[in-house]
């Protein structure tokens, strides 16, 4: 049975739980731990000799984001969570672009850009 890493983190890029130990199959550790820890990143990365593999392919490696994330994705997608809040309970850490309800964005005139040319070829 291949060594495999587990390392699983909160929102908050906090571990909750690493460890190292004998996996039979990633993916279906990955869905056991994804499912027992809904808010939590989990990655499991196969390892030799208490050392992570050299080169990773897709048989050692497996990474997913939260499951409730998944969740909220598809309700921001029906309009059912706003997009902010959304941001702010899966990417509390980062500096997001402020919203402001007054902010006018400057579009520039884009007629001359060559990708907005007639395509020659296309006669």
């Amino acid at each position: 049975m291949p060594l495999v890493k587990l390392l699983i983190q909160d929102r908050f890029s906090v571990s909750v739980l690493e460890k190292t130990y004998t996996c039979p199959d990633i993916s279906i550790a990955l869905d056991k731990f994804r499912t027992k820890y809904p808010d939590c990143w989990v990655s499991l990365v196969a390892v030799e000799d208490n050392k992570l593999h050299n080169a990773i392919d897709g048989r050692d490696f497996a990474f997913f984001c939260p499951l409730n994330m998944t969740k909220d994705e598809i309700l921001v997608m029906n309009d059912e969570m706003d997009l902010k809040a959304y941001q702010m309970k899966w990417y509390p850490d980062t500096r997001l672009l402020s919203y402001q309800e007054d902010m006018e964005l400057e579009v520039e005139d884009t007629e001359e850009f060559e990708y907005d040319m007639p395509d020659p070829d296309c006669d």
